[in-house]
């Protein structure tokens, strides 16, 4: 099941892209600038991209051609990107280009990446599941390119001067980061440790840096409508504080302050980079785009979903069987080149019921699914085996 469209409206993310540039971890886009190679030409693949400020923030920072895919569902914030003059010169006055392309990046593959020499993606991870973002990472290490994730929320929020129903309303709007949707549970706040544990599973190093913003008199518009949508959010998964007469009061107070430049917010964000660093670790992002590709061929997504057996790694496949066979972890180490949480989409739902799902006895779950003959599953068994 693809994400559904959340709809941004350009107003609001032209006012917080100055806030989101002074927020973001400098010294990563260095990191990347440092790479040898990285005055040779750039293809950036920016992953719900919108109007693409991603690109205007670290265009500038790198050096060499660069072109820049920029990845959205939202027409017409794709639009506005495509439409830009681009956001370059690179830092060393090299041209830079802007491509955008319509796509739900829950549902990309490996082959829709091919050819990046970087993946980036600025405030998103929080909006993901956790099979979502798990499909998501395995796809982008495929991909053998460094990721750059910018401004994930961390659930920490300060507000100055400080009121006794700050705390209660940050934890109902944690909560409803992390609410239940159709799609699965949001990760909200949990997000970035996920994802560093994830990109951790296919021997990635992961770089953290803190990235916060820092709202005050000069961010005043921004600091009321952060506001209005922060207490929006945990009213509505709490409606008890809609109906509170005390939470009424404070609402309207917190945003008198902050339209008269007299409340100070600091939201907490963290940045992520991951590095490919050894030949030993290139091996293992090549084996496991082999296990990528074979999966994605079958239209298979690396995710944990609503069938109930935990798969945690994937063991082997039957040669010369349509049958592609997951084990659940066991008490070995280093028996898999990779791990991957694996469900099968709605749309294969009555292949898997076909050909059957089902748990081994206790201590072994098993999930075999029925697949379509490829040849590419010999590739998937010796990059596992």
């Amino acid at each position: 099941m693809s994400a559904p469209e959340v709809r941004v409206s350009r107003e609001w993310l032209a006012l917080r892209e100055p806030a989101d540039a002074a927020a973001r971890a400098g010294d990563l886009a260095e990191t990347l600038a440092r790479r040898p190679g990285s005055d040779r030409r750039w293809v950036i693949h920016d992953l719900g991209g919108g109007t693409g400020s991603m690109g205007r923030w670290l265009a500038p920072r790198l050096p060499g051609r660069q072109h820049w895919v920029v990845h959205d569902r939202d027409a017409d914030l794709l639009a506005l990107a495509a439409a830009d003059d681009g956001p370059g010169p690179a830092s060393d006055g090299a041209p830079v280009t802007v491509e955008a392309r319509q796509s739900d990046i829950t549902r990309l593959s490996v082959d829709d990446l091919a050819g990046a020499s970087l993946i980036t993606a600025s405030a998103l991870l929080d909006m993901l599941t956790g099979d979502e973002l798990g499909s998501l990472v395995a796809v982008c290490a495929g991909a053998g390119c460094p990721v750059l994730v910018t401004l994930s929320v961390v659930g920490h929020v300060t507000l100055n001067p400080a009121d006794p129903l700050d705390a209660r309303v940050a934890a109902a709007f944690n909560d409803h980061q992390r609410r239940a949707t159709e799609r699965g549970r949001l990760l909200g706040p949990d997000a970035v440790e996920f994802g560093v544990e994830e990109l951790g599973r296919l021997g990635l190093d992961v770089l953290v840096r803190e990235s916060p913003w820092r709202l005050g008199a000069s961010e005043a518009d921004l600091a009321a409508q952060w506001f209005a949508g922060w207490v929006g959010a945990a009213c509505e998964q709490r409606p008890e504080l809609a109906a509170d007469a005390e939470a009424e009061g404070y609402t309207r107070r917190r945003l008198e302050q902050a339209r008269d430049g007299q409340l100070s917010v600091t939201v907490e964000h963290a940045d992520l980079l991951d590095r490919i660093h050894s030949v030993r670790r290139r091996d293992r992002v090549s084996r496991a785009r082999h296990v990528v590709d074979a999966i994605v061929a079958a239209r298979v997504r690396g995710a944990r979903g609503s069938l109930d057996p935990v798969v945690d790694r994937v063991r082997g496949i039957q040669p010369g069987h349509s049958q592609l066979v997951l084990h659940g972890s066991s008490g070995e180490s280093g028996s898999a080149a990779v791990r991957l949480r694996v469900v099968v989409r709605d749309d294969l739902a009555g292949v898997v019921r076909g050909g059957g799902a089902d748990r081994s006895p206790p201590g072994r779950p098993r999930l075999s699914i029925s697949l379509p003959h490829d040849p590419r599953h010999r590739t998937l068994s010796e990059a596992l085996l």
